[in-house]
């Protein structure tokens, strides 16, 4: 398939595909393969990077396609320029958008919790037995879990970028991958998002507010006042889940073995984050391209 060469038609491919996704007898690999041949991306994760991918999407190579990871479709303007919003089962939402010019790709485990929402392409996670040491970062067999060798079915990662995101760009043909917003977690090892400190505040004012509330309400019983917590919480995000003990450790050490592999497969992984989890071979500063826009 001959290269894409300019923005409106990468959106137009996107249409095309949730067309053929929706019409075609064709498996969802068999429509993704090769369909941004020699192509740039941009995967905008909801780390606390993720607050420079404006800038760094309108420096990067053009045509650039576009790809959300969870919240990172809330950032300002996102949902807009986005072409592929990955999900899976954890931290979801009822994310509002225009959905008719996306695609929406979603990964779960047999077992998971629902995710109550309807998606473009879903992908089945194979977890299998044993705990980190069984998992894609541990044994880093990449080249077994192409989208060509195994569809749908999809590694245990951990993390979505080594289940499903990388192995999609690579089998739509892209030729360079830049991310930020993947930090990985903070220094202790734990879940990180560039929105932490607005949920946290927006709580804490939520709860000041809710003990007024009842305690003016006096007629409203306390079982009223639990399931209107309640449905606020789910309404914002569910399916909650944190890190694995050791998972941060574990994305960092296999790092210098997923960009070697993505590199014997002519891809190139340019990483934008500050975090510490990244080797200095594979971080770059995601400030440093901000002087070229002044």
């Amino acid at each position: 398939m001959r290269a894409i060469d300019g923005l409106a038609e990468m959106d137009h491919v996107v249409k095309t595909l949730k067309v053929d996704l929706q019409k075609s007898a064709r498996t969802p690999e068999e429509i993704l393969q090769n369909r941004f041949v020699g192509g740039n991306a941009l995967v905008v994760s909801a780390g606390p990077s993720a607050v420079y991918w404006r800038d760094l999407y309108d420096v990067l190579p053009k045509p650039l396609l576009l790809v959300c990871i969870k919240q990172a479709i809330e950032l300002e303007g996102a949902s807009d320029l986005c072409n592929l919003h990955f999900c899976n089962t954890w931290n979801l939402k009822n994310y509002r958008y225009d959905r008719s010019r996306l695609l929406r790709l979603f990964s779960s485990a047999p077992g998971d919790p629902p995710s109550l929402q309807s998606w473009d392409i879903r992908f089945e996670i194979h977890r299998g037995a044993g705990g980190l040491e069984a998992s894609l970062a541990a044994i880093e067999a990449f080249e077994d879990w192409t989208l060509e060798r195994r569809g749908s079915l999809r590694p245990w990662g951990p993390g979505m970028m080594y289940e499903s995101v990388l192995f999609t760009l690579l089998h739509m043909g892209v030729s360079s991958i830049s991310t930020v917003g993947w930090d990985i977690a903070d220094p202790k090892g734990s879940n990180s998002h560039f929105y932490d400190l607005e949920e946290a505040a927006h709580s804490q004012n939520f709860r000041v507010r809710q003990i007024r509330k009842i305690r003016r309400l006096t007629s409203i019983s306390k079982g009223a006042c639990i399931k209107r917590v309640w449905q606020y919480k789910t309404g914002r995000k569910y399916n909650l889940a944190g890190m694995m003990s050791g998972e941060a450790e574990l994305i960092s050490k296999s790092l210098p073995a997923l960009s070697e592999w993505l590199e014997s497969r002519s891809v190139s992984l340019s990483c934008y984050t500050d975090s510490a989890w990244f080797p200095s071979s594979l971080a770059k500063d995601p400030t440093s391209f901000l002087s070229t826009l002044e």
